[in-house]
């Protein structure tokens, strides 16, 4: 997500993921008022927010096809609310 507009500006050309709009299949609660950046798997009709979120955790970057954005405006995130999804 941060990285995207450095290599569009390297390699003059337009990059982007795919971004939708889908409700969640979970409830999530974030620590801290920020916008995150979450590990999901998209399943067709609806996204899942992974376990084990942390950098360390391995795993759930290898089973994740999708970035679930949660912004800076709400900590929790209910079973069915629409969320910003971009596929990978």
């Amino acid at each position: 997500m941060y990285v995207l507009p450095a290599l569009e500006q390297l390699t003059q050309r337009p990059l982007s993921l795919k971004r939708l709009n889908l409700p969640l299949a979970n409830s999530y609660t974030k620590q801290h008022a920020l916008t995150h950046f979450l590990k999901g798997w998209f399943d067709g009709r609806g996204v899942r927010i992974l376990d084990g979120q942390e950098s360390y955790r391995l795993s759930s970057f290898a089973h994740a096809n999708c970035l679930v954005e949660l912004g800076v405006e709400a900590r929790l995130y209910e079973n069915g609310e629409e969320v910003v999804v971009h596929l990978l």
